[in-house]
């Protein structure tokens, strides 16, 4: 299906049946990871449901929700995905963003260098740091059990060293007259005996 743009360039758009672009105030993460899956087996992302084909401002602003996973020899050489940001005859290689259109609500697929330059930059600022806190949430999510294991075994050390603790300061106080004898013994180079019974 060929569709015309502002400028009268065809613009290829994959067929699907019954294709209606979904559009959404946030995207939920199981669409994404729905995408992430569907690109992973098929290696055809403009196949997914929902997508929206139709001509995008290269200036609108959008949020980056997902990469494209790497296609590498999936597809074949010239075998092109759609972008609706694209002035190059519609398509863009094998990298891109699953996009979340901020004005429209739309969710579009496009090419890595496809929008202006500015908006392009602040998305990908603002999706690296998603990411970033997403890598650390997720490991102190994994280091957690092991760091409420440790708490739970310094608790049982620290009542182990408390009894410590307390021996020893008994030992200190009731063997006070022992140990005195003990160091003048020494002192005075005698020969020391003790006997434990």
């Amino acid at each position: 299906m060929a569709i015309q743009t502002a400028r009268g360039q065809p613009r290829n758009v994959p067929l699907i049946e019954n294709h209606q672009p979904q559009s959404f105030t946030e995207i939920p993460d199981d669409y994404v990871r729905g995408f992430i899956e569907h690109v992973k087996v098929t290696s055809r992302p403009e196949t997914y449901p929902g997508l929206w084909y139709l001509p995008l401002s290269r200036d609108e602003l959008f949020k980056i929700r997902a990469r494209l996973p790497d296609l590498g020899k999936a597809r074949r050489v010239g075998d092109l995905i759609p972008c609706p940001m694209c002035w190059n005859r519609s398509k863009f290689t094998k990298t891109g963003y699953l996009v979340h259109m901020l004005h429209s609500g739309h969710v579009a697929l496009i090419g890595h260098n496809c929008a202006n330059k500015e908006v392009m930059d602040a998305a990908l600022r603002e999706y690296n740091k998603t990411e970033e806190l997403k890598q650390n949430e997720a490991w102190l999510r994994e280091k957690l059990p092991l760091t409420l294991g440790a708490l739970a075994d310094l608790k049982a050390a620290r009542r182990s060293q408390e009894i410590a603790s307390t021996l020893v300061t008994d030992f200190n106080r009731g063997a006070k007259e022992t140990r005195n004898q003990i160091q003048r013994a020494l002192r005075g180079g005698n020969e020391l005996r003790i006997d434990i019974n």
